[in-house]
């Protein structure tokens, strides 16, 4: 969440945070769980092997600030569309 305030403009925190549809953290968890779900797919999972799921989690934390901050941004222009 530290990230996303670092990296969203004002207008982005400012639809986020009021947005109609509820509260601003579930919001973030849900822009967080889109992410994962995006990272996991783009990166060949599910896995079913240890090594498989060590190298997959690897992949997603490298790349989950980033898009993460990416959806917040989406979200923001549809709700403030």
């Amino acid at each position: 969440i530290k990230y996303l305030h670092e990296k969203l403009p004002n207008k982005a925190k400012l639809g986020l945070y009021f947005n109609p549809y509820g509260k601003v953290l579930e919001l973030i968890d849900d822009c967080i769980s889109c992410g994962v779900d995006q990272l996991i797919d783009a990166n060949g999972g599910p896995v079913w092997t240890e090594e498989g799921f060590a190298a997959l989690h690897e992949k997603v934390r490298a790349e989950l600030n980033d898009t993460v901050v990416d959806i917040a941004k989406q979200v923001e222009q549809i709700l403030t569309a």
